[in-house]
């Protein structure tokens, strides 16, 4: 069974293997496996489930490969009849670890996530369903995705244990730097600041990123929209000087940021997936590292 700190820093996500067969996905998560991705995200929302069924079928036709792998889902965000909604309820999570555990052929699911905050979440529900998740060994640890700081606090207050927060972050969407270089700037841009990235460092909480190379919230690559033009000239350049790839170079900003950075990568094209595996062999220099954050339309006060 993997440890938390064995797992790599690349994480292969399973969001897009919908229209993959169980033959493709079997090659791709070996493929993973063999280049040292041990670390596997998905979720119950994503493809109404698919993606944790073919995953389910993987597990199923390579038992022996389980041990290798570090598993994480989600739950949380349900799809009806009358649309979207969100439910962290005592009895929704319960239900949805119950169903990912029978969809991904597991006994035991060892990273499972809340995946969206529902503002009628109450704490002591969370904490009954952890505690119920645990005690029957249905999960090994607890997670959360796209969470702000007071609502963790909320959960960590009433004993709730959070090991990750899962929220987007890359060039294409550098909130998490925003709000501490801008915090008190001279246009009062982030007068307040809810300061995620020390918070994090803070509590010993990992910081996951997920839709890294995304422009904002699904505009685009960061390599194709014009908007990151300078960004891409930036990247290129250092891809020189580092002897490496773009992929790479964008990888490795995001691990600078936090040791327990964790890039969870959607792409299912072995070059991607290599070019941002060897981003873990690049260390960028502090210059460089706030030369491509100015390159992105960031400001420097």
């Amino acid at each position: 069974m993997i440890k938390l700190n064995e797992r790599s820093h690349i994480c292969q996500g399973l969001m897009r293997i919908n229209n993959m067969t169980d033959s493709e996905v079997d090659d791709l998560i070996k493929f993973d496996l063999e280049n040292n991705i041990n670390f596997f995200d998905t979720a119950d929302i994503y493809d109404n489930g698919n993606s944790e069924r073919k995953l389910g079928n993987f597990i199923k036709n390579n038992p022996t490969l389980r041990n290798k792998m570090f598993i994480q889902t989600k739950c949380g965000i349900k799809e009806s009849e009358l649309g979207k909604k969100y439910d962290l309820s005592y009895e929704y999570i319960i239900d949805c670890c119950k169903q990912s555990l029978a969809r991904l052929n597991l006994e035991q699911i060892d990273s499972f996530l809340l995946h969206r905050l529902d503002p009628l979440m109450d704490a002591q529900e969370v904490y009954k369903a952890y505690k119920y998740l645990k005690d029957n060994k249905m999960i090994r640890y607890l997670g959360v995705s796209n969470f702000t700081t007071n609502a963790i606090n909320y959960l960590l207050d009433n004993k709730v244990e959070i090991i990750t927060n899962q929220i987007q972050v890359g060039l294409g969407q550098t909130n998490i730097l925003d709000e501490i270089i801008a915090f008190n700037n001279s246009d009062g841009i982030y007068s307040s600041t809810t300061d995620m990235l020390f918070y994090l460092k803070n509590k010993n909480i990992e910081l996951q990123s997920w839709s890294p190379f995304q422009y904002k919230f699904f505009k685009g690559s960061i390599f194709k929209v014009p908007e990151m033009t300078n960004c891409m000239a930036k990247i290129s350049e250092l891809a020189k000087k580092y002897n490496t790839c773009n992929g790479s170079i964008v990888t490795s900003f995001l691990l600078t940021i936090y040791n327990k950075t964790y890039v969870i990568i959607g792409d299912v094209k072995k070059e991607r997936i290599l070019e941002s595996k060897n981003g873990e062999n690049v260390k960028l220099s502090r210059e460089d590292f706030y030369s491509l954050y100015q390159s992105a339309n960031n400001i420097l006060y």
